[in-house]
């Protein structure tokens, strides 16, 4: 094998190891930010505002990892992390009622 050869055959390794390498960063990354989602949650005083963008933050990142997430995990997600689903009903059947409140008066 002359010089030129072995160059070849150790810049291929390389570019074989770098790629492998960044497979485990990515696929690690995307671990990380799906233990965020499953995790998130309104904070405390947090304004609709800041819990928007933590949460843009947080789903636009696995896209770029190219694992998209549906716009119903997103809805669902923000649903429920904001309140249980005792509490989520609740709400619901709060609307429902005013819903057919208005229905009345009009």
């Amino acid at each position: 094998m002359n010089f030129l050869e072995s160059q070849i055959v150790k810049l291929q390794k390389k570019l074989e190891t770098t790629h492998k390498e960044t497979d485990e960063v990515n696929r690690s990354r995307l671990n990380t930010l799906s233990q965020e989602y499953e995790m998130f949650r309104m904070l405390l005083e947090e304004r609709i505002l800041e819990m928007q963008k933590r949460f843009t933050h947080t789903t636009n990142i696995p896209v770029a990892l190219r694992k998209a997430l549906t716009k119903n995990e997103l809805n669902l997600k923000i649903l429920i992390s904001n309140m249980s689903l005792a509490a989520l009903f609740g709400k619901l059947q709060e609307h429902e009622l005013e819903l057919a409140r208005l229905e009345q008066h009009e």
